[in-house]
């Protein structure tokens, strides 16, 4: 399924899609490298998945009940730091939160990136609205600052040698969870909020690559399974991390090496050939301008960038939607049924 760009929602065109050329483009790295292929072995467990030869049903047509757990572990021995860069503890767990809808499923599966300088509690609102329409969702913590002076460095701020490997252990972990919930493993969408839309477009691309993979920050409590999602969902992400550092944070460079910044960043991945299990990609944007940058832009550009290399990739503009609304009420309606629609694959 390999679609230019254009504004898609469930039931519901959105208006204002472009695709445009982009003033003032800069230089970004693109690596073409060729994709290596892996294979890992699963750990085996006693839980059964649900088949994934059964059709899903439709999703809940009212809201459902949701029961919430703060303390699903997803790492350990893990050094964690915390809002600022600042040490929190080490040697510890790292850990997800998890939005399960009560009855019997089989539910589609989410894992919902918060975005920098926040916190899982900070993905509470929208996690709980999907879970009440259907969905298994796991909100994962993890570390994202740019360090811009030596006290954040020796504080241990910059954590992006180990962030892409961290995520992508979230993935397997919420996979494996999902197993013993009656969730569906095989319809897991992973959906990410601002620089976490960022970050998270780079895993489905290449989470399960270990030439792009740079490590982890502990231990995966989970070795085997894929990290890659059926389908992406990015809303108003800087998916030129390049241009992001170089422009709105530029002490940064200082601290952090070109070549960490490169394998962070989605669009310097997005010219790789897509394997056959490739995620499906979703991005949307409202009006946000930051430090003198357009997310609509980034959002187009890369849409382009995966169009041309054969990813499936579709992108709308929301006007009038504030960067905020996507996890604050009165939240994003058309985000919410973008997302359910994915992941009960109701021909998006």
């Amino acid at each position: 399924m390999r679609r230019a760009t254009f504004c898609l929602a469930l039931f519901l065109l959105l208006p204002g899609c472009t695709t445009s050329a982009i003033d003032g483009e800069a230089d970004v790295t693109v690596l073409t490298t060729s994709r290596t292929a892996t294979s890992i072995d699963a750990e085996s467990t006693t839980t059964t998945a649900p088949s994934t030869n059964v059709a899903l049903p439709a999703p809940p047509a009212e809201p459902v009940e949701v029961s919430v757990s703060m303390d699903l572990a997803y790492l350990d021995d893990a050094t964690r730091w915390g809002f600022g860069g600042g040490l929190v503890s080490a040697d510890t767990e790292t850990v997800m939160h998890r939005f399960l809808p009560e009855g019997e499923g089989p539910w589609p599966v989410v894992v919902l990136l918060h975005g920098g300088d926040q916190m899982a509690a900070n993905m509470g609102i929208v996690a709980r609205a999907l879970a009440e329409r259907g969905l298994i969702v796991y909100v994962p913590s993890y570390l994202h600052d740019f360090p811009v002076n030596d006290e954040q460095v020796a504080a241990g701020a910059w954590a992006g040698e180990t962030l892409i490997g961290d995520l992508a252990c979230s993935i397997r972990v919420a996979r494996d969870d999902a197993t013993a919930h009656n969730g569906r493993p095989d319809r897991l969408v992973l959906v990410g909020y601002s620089m976490g839309a960022a970050f998270g477009a780079t895993v489905a691309l290449v989470g399960d690559d270990p030439e792009h993979t740079l490590g982890s920050s502990g231990i995966c409590l989970v070795a085997g399974g894929s990290a890659t999602p059926v389908a992406f969902v990015g809303w108003e992400g800087p998916y030129d991390v390049e241009t992001l550092v170089e422009r709105a944070f530029p002490a940064t460079g200082r601290f952090v090496s070109d070549e960490a910044v490169v394998e962070l960043s989605p669009l310097s991945h997005g010219a790789l050939p897509p394997p056959d299990d490739a995620a499906v990609f979703h991005l949307r944007a409202g009006d946000l301008v930051f430090r003198g940058l357009r997310h609509s832009d980034f959002m187009e550009r890369f849409a382009r960038v995966l169009d041309a290399s054969g990813w499936s990739v579709t992108s709308g503009l929301l006007p009038g939607r504030e960067h905020a609304d996507f996890i604050a009420p009165p939240l994003i309606p058309e985000m919410l049924d973008l997302i359910v629609g994915v992941a009960y694959d109701q021909g998006l």
